[in-house]
């Protein structure tokens, strides 16, 4: 009985050790996610970008 009840407390660390990573893990995503769409281009001057229009020189 013993060493089922340690094998049973080794899986529960085990699984809180990994839902403590995928917790992690989500917040880490959000924060790059969070950063991608502060420095993404905005849609206007991406498209002027794109175009490939020079400017008029004058």
């Amino acid at each position: 009985m013993a060493e089922i009840t340690r094998a049973h407390q080794a899986q529960s660390v085990e699984l809180q050790q990994a839902l403590q990573a995928v917790a992690q893990h989500k917040a880490e995503a959000g924060t790059l996610r969070e950063l991608v769409e502060q420095f993404r281009p905005t849609q206007k001057s991406f498209r002027k970008k794109r175009g490939g229009e020079a400017p008029e020189v004058k």
